[in-house]
């Protein structure tokens, strides 16, 4: 019902789930999840884990409880935890596990997802809109019809306090603008 495959050098504890879970299966899962964690903790290294779900079944609903309270809860809690899996009633089910955390995503493909998780900088950036981008002001005040790519929010990855803002423009432009974060 699981399979785990552990790279002590990067880090990553990957996992295939199958079938339909029990808790008990959980419990079983985890106690193998913590011995692998301990193992990639003993080289000096936080674990990150990569969750293949596509050939799990739609799982019962304690299941899913129960593997949302110890993705907040588990001591040895993962760097970046990433889900993929093609089915889309089994995608909700994970992208619920995932809600509780903001270092957890889900992806429709392993490729996708391990690169999120070797994306590994000391800052990420974040979109501050979701709605069509607005025009945008240069430096100078001016506006630019062309100028309409949202401005960015720069988010330390470890504390995900904001430490600036920056607007990013086309590779056809030459200028940028940024404004230090708020203190």
């Amino acid at each position: 019902m699981h399979n785990i495959t552990t790279d002590l050098g990067s880090g990553i504890i990957e996992v295939e789930a199958s079938g339909f879970w029990t808790l008990e299966h959980v419990e079983s899962f985890l106690r193998d999840l913590e011995r692998e964690a301990r193992r990639v903790l003993a080289t000096g290294k936080r674990h990150m884990l990569l969750c293949d779900f596509t050939r799990a079944a739609i799982q019962p609903q304690e299941v899913i409880a129960m593997l949302q309270r110890v993705a907040v809860t588990m001591p040895l809690k993962s760097r970046k935890v990433a889900l993929y899996t093609e089915g889309k009633l089994a995608r909700l089910q994970v992208k619920r596990i995932a809600s509780v955390r903001d270092d957890m995503a889900v992806f429709d493909d392993r490729e996708t997802a391990l690169a999120w998780m070797l994306a590994d900088s000391s800052v990420y950036l974040r979109s501050t809109h979701t709605s069509p981008a607005p025009k945008l002001r240069h430096p100078d005040g001016s506006r630019d019809p062309e100028l309409r790519t949202p401005p960015l929010v720069i988010l330390d990855s470890d504390s995900g306090q904001d430490v600036g803002r920056a607007i990013h423009l086309s590779t056809s432009s030459s200028r940028l603008s940024s404004t230090p974060a708020r203190q």
